[in-house]
């Protein structure tokens, strides 16, 4: 809820319309509590205050429990165990005085024990209609509760006993010496619920832990009539939560302003930093002013510092001006006159001070700091001071000072300025020029003026409106303006309005924004050799190059394929095809895919203009032959069928597959036979002992296979080759003739995304004879030529 600033005047009957029943709480998780300790050295104060209403009514309704713990003796910490053993229980079930006892406080401070009553105890009025309660209903419950709760911290906070009252505060009179330090706890225990509670915690305090309260600092602002007093609450947030302010007219008897505690309460969203307090004193009235605030235990804190005001007079109704008749004798001599200003106001003026500036509009300085006599309304301005702008200052009795508007001062100058030189200009964009020429370095110099023509002796025309002060313009070149260049003069302009001469002129060619004619791209055909193109140069006298490009259609990248000088356009005007229908002047030979392409031609100018012809698209011719196939390779492969002696077999069979792709058999190979049973190991001498070859052991070990596996053992034939031309590859139709037989399609084979493929034959026997070649096959209809013809003699076993 948000509160605006206000002061708590006439708080005791905005309570009593406000004042609401209280709630109960819901959840503990939101609580929120601060807990303030304070002593004297005698005993020892506890104030705990629930900062949401929330927490307050749950206080209110479950009691609050308060216990002790000692954590230092002689500022050495105690061990846990001894903190636990210390934990001293001083109230059990604390809640709030019946509303009877609230009677008593009365003569002690009958306007806060009643506020207090009153946010405890009194009803809140019935809703308009308690059977159909709305939103509206709930909001102003919620406002209601949340202001009572505020009042009733409030009132808590200006007097120690009615916060014992509200349950809000607590004095532990036994404690045991200064050489214990204590800490306080308060719990909100729900006796319904008893894992649902809710503690806050002290801290750390003894007797020798005395409490004393900053001074407040405070400066003070007069005003007319009136003053105010400014401080900073923030600086003193947790230590007082109001202040009162007293006021003296002899600096040492004071009597307090305010019937109430002052407090500013702002809102969430837009907090102020200063405090404000403002009171009206009489035209040369002074007053010394002094503020306390009030602590959480009702205790006021020290004084602040004193500080004064006095009532100052309004400001008087003065309006000053220079007069624009101005006195010259010479070109070193001006008088100022502002004898407009009647003698009327001189005795309530103080005197006239006079500033110069070299600017209009700042940097003034004073030119005296002597005042003029308030009698005078004329003064001679030194030589040094001519050719500047000029203020008036007059001060009244008072001390308010009054300035007139500013006035330029020079002697009369029938001189012009020196004609302005370094004159240029340059295009920025494609319509606009800057134009810039070399500062005049005439004292009394104004600015300068521009000046624009279609043609060096025609017309000049002023661009500028009024003088400008800055040697640099932008002019913009309207787009259908149809002449080659554009001509500038500036002159220069003093104060005095003498004009210089007009400097050169300058001219600046018009840039060129026209694009050349396009060339005609008239032939982009397919042929063997590649796409054949024939066309037009463009005739522009300004071309400079022409570009041929291609891209493949759909995407959008154009690839240059020419470049063509002006200088070498007879080089490309040849005919590559006499006595053909159409010409052919160039032919794109580059390896493409059999893809739709895009041509054009680009002719650029001198200006970096440039024209598109028409696109043309065409398809390379396509004799459907792609890649070859490489790397043919057959051979066979022994494989087992059903067999329980897997070991052996996969043994012997990998070393024969091993020799019959690289025709080497390793002899440490053989002796991993020898510990599978696969050969002795005297046959393993035997064949050591004949300095044996691969292809010895490899005839032996095929032997030994068929003598340990004929049964089982199978043959199958392996075809590998290598294709890389991948684009649509989809399938290789595989060729097989046996025993000599005519080679006829004998399967095809899906083709899958790498270069190295195989193929497995397992439908071959003993000692037959079989040749193998094949065709890659791609989805746009392209295909390989036939790969050579490779035989493999397979063993009768």
């Amino acid at each position: 809820m948000k509160y605006l600033q206000y002061y708590y005047y006439g708080l005791i009957g905005f309570i009593i319309l406000i004042a609401n029943g209280i709630g109960n709480a819901q959840n503990f998780s939101d609580f929120d509590m601060a807990v303030r300790t304070y002593t004297d050295g005698n005993s020892i104060l506890i104030r705990w205050m629930p900062e949401t209403y929330e927490t307050w009514s749950a206080g209110n309704e479950f009691g609050y429990k308060l216990e002790r713990i000692t954590t230092h003796v002689n500022d050495t910490a105690l061990s846990a165990t001894q903190i636990a053993d210390s934990r001293t229980i001083l109230m059990q079930n604390l809640k709030p005085y019946r509303e009877s006892l609230f009677d008593r406080l009365f003569e002690e401070d009958s306007t806060y024990a009643h506020v207090a009553k009153m946010c405890l105890y009194q009803e809140d009025p019935p809703p308009a209609n308690s059977s159909n309660l709305s939103l509206a209903d709930a909001v102003d419950k919620q406002d209601n509760n949340e202001i009572r709760h505020l009042v009733g911290m409030f009132a808590a906070d200006q007097n120690f006993n009615i916060a014992r009252y509200m349950a809000l505060g607590y004095e532990d009179p036994c404690v045991d010496g200064d050489a214990y330090t204590y800490q306080y706890f308060i719990r909100i225990l729900d006796p319904q619920e008893p894992d649902s509670i809710y503690t806050a915690y002290s801290p750390n305090i003894g007797l020798r832990d005395t409490t004393s309260f900053p001074s407040p600092e405070i400066y003070a602002k007069p005003g007319v009539q009136k003053g105010e007093i400014i401080w900073e609450p923030e600086n003193y947030a947790g230590i007082y939560n109001s202040y009162d302010i007293e006021k003296s007219f002899d600096g040492v008897n004071f009597e307090q302003l305010n019937p109430h505690p002052f407090v500013q309460l702002v809102e969430e969203d837009r907090p102020t930093r200063f405090a404000t307090y403002e009171d009206s004193l009489a035209v040369g009235e002074q007053a010394y002013y002094r503020i306390t605030g009030r602590t959480s235990f009702g205790m006021p804190g020290p004084y602040s510092n004193i500080d004064t005001l006095v009532g100052l007079h309004p400001r008087i109704s003065l309006f000053l001006s220079i007069d624009t008749a101005i006195f010259t004798t010479s070109d070193t001599h001006a008088t100022l006159d502002w004898s407009s200003l009647g003698s009327e106001w001189t005795d309530t003026i103080a005197g006239f001070r006079l500033y110069i500036s070299d600017q209009s509009n700042q940097n003034y300085k004073l030119l005296d700091e002597n005042y003029i006599h308030p009698s005078l309304r004329s003064f001679d301005l030194p030589p040094t001071s001519l050719r500047q702008y000029v203020k008036l200052e007059a001060r009244d009795v008072h001390g308010y000072d009054y300035y007139s508007t500013a006035f330029l001062v020079q002697p009369k100058d029938i001189t012009p300025p020196h004609k302005p030189t370094g004159l240029s200009g340059k295009y920025i964009t494609e319509s606009q020029i800057e134009l810039k020429w070399d500062e005049n370095t005439d004292r009394d110099i104004q600015g300068y003026r521009v000046f624009v023509s279609n043609g060096r002796n025609k017309t000049f025309v002023e661009l500028t409106e009024k003088v400008i002060n800055q040697p640099i313009y932008y002019y913009e070149v309207g787009l259908e303006m149809e002449i080659d260049s554009v001509y500038f003069e500036v002159l220069a302009a003093d104060f005095r309005e003498n004009y210089s001469e007009r400097s050169d002129v300058l001219c600046l060619p018009r840039p060129d924004h026209i694009a050349p004619d396009p060339a005609n791209l008239y032939r982009v055909e397919s042929g063997f050799d590649g796409i054949q193109l024939a066309w037009n140069f463009s005739e522009a006298r300004d071309r400079v190059n022409h570009i041929l490009q291609r891209r493949m259609k759909g995407t959008a990248k154009w690839v240059t394929v020419l470049d063509i000088e002006k200088g070498d356009e007879h080089l490309y005007e040849i005919n590559l095809t006499p006595g053909e229908l159409s010409a052919t002047h160039f032919i794109d030979s580059t390896e493409l895919n059999i893809r739709e392409y895009e041509y054009r031609m680009l002719c650029y100018d001198d200006s970096d203009n440039f024209s598109v012809s028409p696109r043309i698209v065409v398809t390379p011719y396509d004799d459907g032959l792609r890649g070859e196939v490489q790397n043919l390779n057959v051979r066979y492969q022994f494989y087992r069928g059903e067999l329980t002696d897997s070991v052996r077999f996969d043994a012997g069979a990998s070393i024969i597959d091993s020799f019959l792709i690289n025709d080497t058999i390793m002899r440490s190979n053989i002796e991993f036979l020898v510990s599978n049973n696969v050969i002795t190991q005297s046959e393993y001498d035997s064949l050591s002992q004949l300095q044996s070859t691969s292809q010895d052991y490899f005839d032996f070990l095929v032997m030994r296979m068929v003598e340990l596996f004929s049964d089982v053992m199978n043959v199958r034939v392996i075809c590998s080759w290598d294709y890389s031309h991948m684009h649509a590859l989809r399938e290789f139709e595989i060729y097989r003739s046996v025993n000599g037989s005519t080679l006829r399609t004998y399967f095809t084979t899906d083709a899958q995304p790498v270069t190295q493929h195989a193929f497995f034959d397992d439908d071959v026997r003993k000692g037959w004879t079989c040749s193998y070649s094949l065709i890659a096959y791609h989805g746009d209809g392209g295909f390989s030529n036939m790969s050579t013809e490779l035989s493999i003699d397979i063993p009768d076993y």
